[in-house]
């Protein structure tokens, strides 16, 4: 592993931005020799000398950090951190999965085809934000239901936002997309799903007392609004999740998380 490769001169020649990125570059680098052990962890901490010099330069004083110099979990932590305070200066935003390989240990190496584990399917009406429909993505897989039907301005799997959110899980989990979840509803109805919404309606039942049905469909509204009048008249029953603060609702992605593993408990 070099050290770093510009001159002080040179780094501070650049726009603020791209100082981050050269930065964070050299790290990233760095990351990378470490988590496959292709650097000597005794050189690690004149590196990281080198680095609060660099930092120093760029106006931002690193605090030392009491690290086992051959725990290479640790110098993965230190480094991923370090990488991450560059990434913010440079106003893109925190995208780890795009710089940083993967360390985590436990996921399964697929064998065979995903399979859903219970078949309920999760009814998006015109969600905003790829963000959480990413989110809701990976917590499908996780709890086992068995595929998304993303209504009206929902965005959809070709997002790259839901792409990146999803961490993956948008090339296995079907993601239907329909300009009018109504007609879809009505479909799925006619095929014997009961239509569930989670809303915060009079005669929504608390979600940790309702007895999932063997298969249904699950209607999650959009943020501000909450499902649409027209879904809502399609819907045969109504939960809601028990809330104990002054508010009476919580992010979506989150409160699809409770749903799933709900339903996910009741049928594993």
């Amino acid at each position: 592993m070099q050290g770093f490769p510009l001159t002080q001169k040179r780094l501070l020649s650049m726009p603020l931005a791209r100082q981050h990125k050269w930065i964070k570059k050299w790290l990233e680098g760095l990351y990378c020799n470490i988590l496959y052990e292709q650097i000597d962890f005794n050189t690690l901490p004149d590196l990281l000398k080198q680095y609060q010099l660099v930092a120093s330069w760029v106006g931002i004083q690193h605090s030392d950090e009491t690290i086992d110099i051959n725990n290479k979990k640790s110098w993965l932590e230190c480094i991923s951190n370090l990488v991450h305070t560059h990434q913010q200066k440079t106003n893109i935003g925190r995208h780890e999965n795009d710089f940083l390989p993967n360390v985590r240990v436990g996921d399964i190496t697929p064998t065979t085809a995903w399979t859903p584990k219970c078949n309920y399917g999760v009814a998006l009406d015109n969600i905003r934000s790829a963000f959480n429909v990413g989110s809701i993505f990976r917590t499908t897989d996780g709890a086992g239901l068995a595929f998304l039907i993303l209504g009206g301005y929902t965005p959809g799997k070709d997002n790259l936002q839901v792409k990146k959110t999803s961490m993956k899980t948008t090339d296995w989990i079907p993601g239907i997309h329909t300009a009018a979840l109504k007609d879809s509803l009505i479909e799925y109805g006619q095929k014997g799903y009961p239509i569930i919404g989670i809303e915060t309606t009079e005669n929504a039942k608390p979600c940790h007392l309702f007895q999932w049905p063997e298969k249904a469909i699950i209607v999650f509204g959009n943020e501000e609004y909450g499902i649409s009048n027209e879904v809502l008249l399609l819907c045969d029953e109504f939960v809601h999740i028990p809330m104990f603060g002054f508010k009476n609702s919580i992010n979506i992605a989150n409160a699809y998380a409770i749903i799933a593993f709900s339903i996910a408990a009741q049928f594993n």
